[in-house]
């Protein structure tokens, strides 16, 4: 069973809400957020991951030195 957290946080003054999933093996940060902030990214293969509602969320892009407070 997977148990989600909702926290808030922020990263260069943008306040975030940031949900933290026990049970999976892998993070995300939607793209808009990505662009406003302008955190450095790297292109990579497609990564699938299968989401606790089995929905499958496909990603080609790792961000680099993403901090969030």
């Amino acid at each position: 069973m997977s148990n989600t957290i909702r926290i808030k946080g922020s990263c260069q003054n943008k306040n975030l809400i940031i949900l933290i999933d026990s049970c999976s093996n892998h993070s995300f940060i939607d793209e808009h957020v990505v662009k406003e902030i302008k955190t450095a990214i790297k292109r990579t293969i497609v990564l699938a991951e299968t989401m606790a509602n089995s929905n499958v969320m496909r990603c080609n892009v790792l961000c680099l030195k993403f901090i969030c407070k």
